[in-house]
């Protein structure tokens, strides 16, 4: 009996190989919990599903809840990313993936620049559309809250969530992404003007 895999393409996908597989489960071990940030829970674990990588048919197994980009999960039929720019409510400044560094800046919008549109993945991550193996990710440390783009690495600090309050932040810390003299940061989520953003989804 092989173990359930996901499929390619940023999304994932959970397929019966066997019927034998569910006919012989414990009936409490046979129910899940599909939370609105994209977790699915099993209730008798106390674990989530989660994806070994991001590759094609990679294993899935149960673990610890750590609000990993690795446990993120869409249940859809719709597999097309959507690509957008983040501009902050306040003037019209938007988010920008610099070629020259890591660091995410704050730029003037300008309508059809590349490097201020990003890739939204069903795995929560945020990716620059020019670069779609970085992702957005929250540097923390002492004295240092910021955004930069690294490696994809289903951690996480990749994960972000698009909240109600226009704010978008991380699922395991809740610091947002936060706009102020210039300068992108993470700060608590306080859904002050500085951290909502118009994520324009079309």
């Amino acid at each position: 009996m092989r173990p359930p895999r996901s499929e390619a393409g940023g999304s994932s996908a959970i397929t019966r190989h066997s019927s034998h597989v569910w006919t012989t489960a414990v009936p409490d071990a046979t129910k899940w919990e599909i939370w609105d940030n994209g977790t699915i829970l099993n209730p008798r674990a106390s674990l989530v599903l989660s994806a070994t990588s991001g590759s094609a048919r990679t294993t899935l197994t149960m673990q610890q809840n750590l609000y990993a980009s690795s446990q993120a999960w869409v249940v859809s039929n719709n597999t097309q990313l959507t690509v957008i720019p983040i501009m902050n409510n306040v003037g019209d400044m938007c988010l920008e993936a610099p070629d020259y560094s890591p660091r995410i800046i704050y730029r003037g919008c300008q309508s059809g620049e590349r490097r201020q549109s990003f890739a939204v993945y069903p795995d929560g991550t945020i990716r620059p559309d020019r670069r779609r193996d970085d992702c957005l990710t929250a540097l923390a440390g002492p004295g240092i809250l910021g955004l930069v783009t690294a490696v994809c690495n289903g951690g996480a600090q990749q994960r972000w969530s698009f909240n109600r309050d226009y704010t978008i932040s991380t699922l395991d810390t809740g610091l947002a992404i936060d706009a102020r003299n210039n300068t992108i940061f993470l700060y608590p989520r306080e859904a002050r003007e500085s951290q909502m953003w118009q994520a324009w989804f079309f």
